[in-house]
């Protein structure tokens, strides 16, 4: 079953990007005359970029993509989850959408190559072709030198005489003569071997010939991120073409955690039809929070936190136009402290937050009952603040840092 062609969603996006043009506070307005100021130069360590949202069919519903763990894909339905092994689900799709995230990781040295499956691979074929055909070959050859030896045996006692009665002379003669038989019958079967060997190494060889029906993908490359993030899983959306049809495939591999130090990925996708073409390989990086940008990304664009924060609320009143909705975290700007946390169980806590119309912390409301190590976490976080028919005003929620990695 081919899988859906993606879907892109540009429409809310260009309203966007000229909102912020209009602004100037992305800096895609037309140039100005260098001035010499003393301020520092800003620290743009924020990443606006194009990414996806990954859906699956599932149950008659289509439900979206929460994370990857081990072989499995999780998807969030409600307030349940879905747990379905990867090699069992087809049907994706996904939407290409503006999002930001703080310090974008690397991916490096991107190689995508056709290459066999471990069934389908012509030499490893031959060889155990060849492995089976000589191992038959040899149990013949020790028949036959069995059957020699039968044979020489039968022939020495025809005579009638017990063979320990015979003297010693006759014995010795009788050995020469059995073991002259079984030589010529062991140098026979060799002979015979040797030009089977070669003939059966020929046919293997042409039986076997790479074609270059490949049947499978590699994909690898080197990760790295300037912080550390406890949980990360890649996306590899491959396009791929057989006979003039041009297919999507999508390929997942569960990363675990990354750090400034590179480390090499790989992943494989084999039970394609033989010989197919590659066209076109995107990779994506996922963490618990949602999706990092790269150096790879589409249309990237490194900006600041403030930058960031201004992008949010366009996109906060765009999306919720005209709606009323209480405020809530940004966890796909989710703090340093917490993106490293590989276990939530220490951060089982109710916290209760004060936020005003432009999306700041003004208070944590039961800060006594919460301990140090999560308010020190929640008072980095970033959030939208609540609207009232669509506008900003000051508002209050509650919520659980273990959200976080649902």
């Amino acid at each position: 079953m081919p899988h859906p062609a993606p879907r892109f969603r540009f429409s809310f996006s260009v309203t966007w990007f000229l909102a912020l043009v209009g602004t100037g506070s992305l800096a895609w307005s037309q140039p100005t005359p260098v001035s010499i100021s003393s301020r520092d130069t800003p620290i743009r360590d924020h990443q606006l970029f194009v990414g996806i949202n990954l859906f699956l069919a599932h149950k008659n519903d289509v439900l979206p993509v929460a994370n990857v763990e081990a072989n499995h894909v999780i998807l969030a339905d409600g307030s349940r989850q879905s747990r379905l092994p990867i090699q069992r689900v087809r049907g994706f799709r996904w939407d290409a959408i503006p999002k930001i995230c703080r310090q974008p990781a690397r991916l490096d040295e991107l190689v995508a190559e056709r290459v066999y499956s471990t069934g389908g691979d012509p030499e490893k074929r031959a060889f155990e072709h060849m492995s089976t055909v000589m191992m038959a070959q040899g149990d013949q050859a020790a028949n036959a030198a069995d059957r020699a030896t039968s044979m020489a045996i039968t022939q020495q006692t025809r005579s009638g005489t017990p063979v320990h009665l015979l003297p010693p002379a006759a014995l010795d003669s009788r050995e020469r003569a059995l073991s002259n038989a079984v030589r010529d019958q062991r140098a026979a079967a060799e002979a015979a071997e040797q030009l089977t060997d070669a003939k059966m190494q020929k046919n293997a060889t042409e039986a076997f010939m790479d074609t270059g029906d490949f049947d499978a993908v590699d994909v690898s490359f080197w990760v790295s991120s300037p912080e550390p993030v406890a949980d990360a899983y890649a996306v590899a959306i491959a396009r791929i073409s057989h006979r003039g049809e041009v297919d999507d495939m999508v390929l997942f591999k569960d990363i675990g955690a990354i750090d400034p130090t590179p480390r090499r990925v790989n992943i494989r996708k084999s039970g394609i039809q033989p010989g197919f073409e590659l066209q076109d390989l995107k990779v994506h990086l996922f963490t618990t929070g949602g999706e990092m940008g790269t150096n790879l990304s589409e249309k990237s664009m490194n900006i600041t936190a403030a930058e960031a924060r201004e992008y949010q609320l366009l996109d906060h009143a765009i999306t919720h136009e005209g709606e009323t909705v209480p405020p809530s975290p940004i966890w796909g700007l989710a703090p340093s402290a917490l993106r490293a946390i590989a276990d939530p169980k220490g951060l089982d806590a109710t916290v209760v937050v004060d936020i005003n119309a432009k999306g700041e912390l003004v208070k944590l409301r039961n800060a006594r009952k919460v301990p140090e190590h999560i308010r020190s976490i929640v008072e980095e976080m970033s959030f939208l603040p609540a609207l009232n028919a669509g506008e900003p005003v000051a508002g209050q929620c509650s919520f659980n840092l273990k959200d976080y990695f649902r």
